[in-house]
């Protein structure tokens, strides 16, 4: 699941599986391109252990945000056609999110928490480097393994929580 958020709702701080447990945090502003206001924070403190990957220990979103949650998203094309190569489902699989982003008015800059599951460890590191290259330095939270999908053909899917102000 993909979590975007954008301004009109309450604050939302993302702390599980993100490392801050509740000590003190240093937060860095995160502003989308193109924007003068200030959008969601990323959170890293060294009070906690350092993010293993390219993803923020937290990630903070404004007070009245709009909130878009972005229902899991396989590789697939437009047309349903599956690829059987794993690394173009995943290249698919964000495309088909940023699409749904695009058509709520946000981008991949306004998510926030991302929900991945892979079907195998070799998938953690696909996942890791498609993820990082079309985040190109965006930072969210989260990943989780499980040992299947609903189809045997996938090998990704993505959901996405995004926020933005307007």
């Amino acid at each position: 699941m993909v979590f975007a958020v954008r301004r009109r709702g309450s604050v939302r701080m993302r702390m599980d599986n993100c490392g801050a447990r509740g000590h003190d945090l240093h937060a860095a502003v995160m502003t989308p391109p193109g924007k003068g206001k200030t959008m969601n924070r990323t959170i890293q403190t060294d009070k906690a252990p350092p993010s293993f990957s390219a993803y923020s220990q937290a990630v903070e979103v404004p007070a009245n945000a709009r909130t878009v949650h972005v229902s899991g998203q396989v590789g697939a094309q437009a047309d349903g056609r599956i690829p059987e190569d794993p690394e173009t489902q995943h290249v698919l699989a964000w495309r088909n999110v940023f699409a749904i982003l695009e058509a709520a008015g946000m981008a991949k800059t306004d998510i926030v928490d991302v929900f991945a599951i892979v079907t195998s460890q070799e998938g953690v590191k696909t996942f890791r480097e498609v993820r990082d290259r079309m985040f190109d330095g965006h930072l969210a939270c989260s990943t989780i393994m499980i040992a299947g999908l609903a189809s045997p053909d996938w090998k990704i899917e993505i959901a996405v929580r995004a926020a933005r102000v307007d």
